[in-house]
């Protein structure tokens, strides 16, 4: 084999994300979302049933890949461009999850979650693919790497805002890809939230040495 074909195989057998990308928009014009109770649908006339549909094409005909993740995070924060979300419950102990599509063929789901200051998620992994993006408020994103068993350290974090997307794709068949974890520093926020597979699959971690202290371009 070549350099080069020995070097890809390399690349691919990693167990870490393959890449993680992210983006904001150049003004941050997004509406303030508003959201609902876990599992509630989505209100008549929202959108959602296209802009879902929109992704689950996306989904079947391109491969699960770098492409994808790009795609879906770029329609996703075009659709939250001047945007309201359509829900309004919140709650001070911990963020709610609001489900807007599911795809039984492909596994792809897609959620609301509406934030409140404090709330956050536990350090987790995720499915193959994973892309959030943040339609009002602000958060920190911090990302872990596995050091074993169930214990992780940290490896970078950012300070985000509305109008802020990213996208991880990992190894497939797995839910330890693109350990993470989310906490919402403004008083309200809202986030959409695309994964390939059931999030709430995503394997959970202890942290062996927390940090303090983010650098807004930590990641």
């Amino acid at each position: 084999r070549s350099l080069r074909a020995a070097l890809r195989l390399r690349i691919n057998t990693v167990a870490r994300p393959l890449c993680l990308r992210y983006f904001c928009t150049k003004h941050n014009d997004m509406a303030t979302g508003r959201t609902a109770g876990d599992g509630i649908p989505s209100p008549p006339g929202s959108g959602y049933g296209e802009f879902f549909g929109e992704l689950t094409a996306l989904a079947r005909r391109m491969p699960v890949d770098e492409g994808l993740g790009a795609a879906i995070r770029d329609r996703t924060l075009a659709f939250l461009q001047g945007r309201t979300l359509g829900f309004d419950t919140y709650s001070e102990l911990t963020y709610v999850r609001n489900y807007v599509g599911r795809d039984a063929a492909n596994g792809f789901e897609a959620l609301v979650m509406s934030w409140s200051r404090g709330n956050v998620t536990s350090v987790h992994g995720h499915p193959q693919l994973a892309c959030y993006c943040f339609a009002d408020g602000d958060f920190l994103v911090e990302t872990f790497e596995a050091v074993g068993g169930d214990l992780v350290r940290p490896s970078g974090c950012r300070r985000v805002a509305g109008g802020c997307g990213f996208y991880a794709v990992g190894l497939p068949g797995r839910f330890d890809n693109h350990i993470h974890r989310i906490t919402c520093l403004s008083e309200r926020g809202h986030s959409l939230h695309v994964y390939s597979d059931d999030a709430l699959k995503g394997l959970k971690y202890r942290v062996a040495e927390e940090k303090t202290g983010c650098a807004a371009g930590g990641l």
